[in-house]
């Protein structure tokens, strides 16, 4: 999707870890050196998922497209450019094949979620989760305080879970279809615009920020945080266990650092306590730096 290509991070940063590993400059822990590299079928399975998410991507859009196509072709003609309103066109269409796309697109993603969760076990070793929802469980029992926490608990609260709990429905319990009706909208210039097929309102509702229930749009913005969260995990294990600096990393309005600062979430503006807490962190940083400065210059500190 867009300009990242997901397999050649992950292929990166297998390489990333080896080079890291031969170096001797981090000691890994027996988890890692005695399973990782034996185990990289797991890096190979993740890029296979991906890759059909991106299909079945492929599939929903290419379906939009045809509709699009046909119904263009129908009111050709029928509409002039200069008009100072829009023309709206709403046909029933059979969804049956769109829904089998979407479906799979999600057992693919979910299957994802669960395949990444054993990668990050290999560096979390505490972690032992054959399961996203145990990962994120664990990761909280075990590394409280850790950025990868952070990440995973903001990434399950917002989407996640709800992708994962849509997947567990319509694999265990009942079909839930997607809408059945097409728009395509022709404005004053004659462009034309098409509108897919409704997702379910169980998703829409659910969905932080959703502007669309467009099966394209959403499918593409799951996709989209889908590989946010596979890139951030990775500069976050670089940070965490091999001690590389990262730029931050925003996600869910949340700003990811490697200090203590406190940060403006969603708007809310910070506490008192919250406000002096950075102060003393930013003076105590100051602080350091006059030091550094001044062993610089080889001068006292008045």
């Amino acid at each position: 999707m867009g300009d990242i290509n997901i397999s050649k991070e992950l292929i990166s940063f297998l390489e990333y870890v080896d080079n890291n590993i031969i170096s001797g400059d981090y000691k890994l822990s027996k988890k890692i050196e005695t399973e990782f590299f034996d185990r990289v079928d797991i890096i190979e399975s993740i890029i296979y998922k991906f890759n059909c998410v991106y299909y079945f991507n492929t599939q929903i859009i290419s379906s939009s497209n045809q509709i699009k196509e046909i119904l263009t072709k129908k009111v050709s003609g029928s509409y002039s450019k200069g008009k100072s309103t829009e023309l709206v066109i709403t046909a029933q269409v059979n969804s049956t094949y769109l829904n089998i796309h979407f479906d799979s697109l999600i057992f693919h993603l979910a299957s994802l979620f669960d395949v990444y969760a054993k990668l990050i076990n290999y560096f979390y070793y505490k972690c032992s989760s054959k399961t996203i929802n145990k990962l994120v469980s664990s990761l909280n029992d075990n590394y409280e305080e850790s950025l990868i926490t952070k990440l995973f608990n903001i990434c399950w609260s917002d989407w996640v879970e709800i992708i994962y709990d849509y997947r567990a429905t319509i694999y265990h319990k009942r079909l839930i279809k997607l809408g059945d009706k097409y728009e395509i909208t022709i404005d004053s210039l004659g462009n034309i615009s098409g509108k897919c097929f409704d997702i379910p309102c169980g998703l829409y509702e659910k969905f932080p920020n959703s502007k669309t229930n467009d099966v394209v749009e959403f499918s593409k913005k799951i996709i989209m945080l889908t590989e946010k969260l596979i890139l951030y995990s990775i500069e976050i294990i670089k940070y965490e266990i091999f001690k590389e600096e990262i730029k931050p990393l925003f996600l869910g309005g949340v700003l990811m650092n490697n200090n203590e600062l406190f940060v403006f979430e969603n708007g809310k503006v910070l506490s008192l306590e919250q406000l002096n807490k950075n102060f003393e962190i930013l003076f105590k940083e100051i602080e350091e730096l006059k030091i550094e400065l001044a062993k610089l210059k080889n001068q006292k500190i008045n």
